[in-house]
């Protein structure tokens, strides 16, 4: 049995390498590379526009193992 370090759901690209985003507040986004036995935190580079504010994640969508869509909700003041 493994855990995952966040209670959303998680999506593999391959059997060794998933991704799981959310959170309490939706600000985390982390990646395994070795079949969820362990989770690596990931950080964003944000648009210099909204660096110092809090992003959004959802879980990514792959269309093969090099490409897919990282949804990020920015809010703005």
């Amino acid at each position: 049995k493994l855990t995952i370090p966040i209670g959303s759901p998680v999506r593999f690209v391959t059997v060794t390498d998933g991704w799981t985003a959310g959170g309490a507040d939706g600000s985390h986004l982390y990646v395994t590379h070795d079949s969820g036995k362990s989770w690596v935190p990931q950080s964003v580079a944000l648009p210099d526009t909204f660096v110092g504010r809090q992003p959004t994640f959802a879980v990514p969508t792959f269309v093969d193992q090099q490409t897919g869509v990282l949804p990020v909700t920015l809010a703005a003041d």
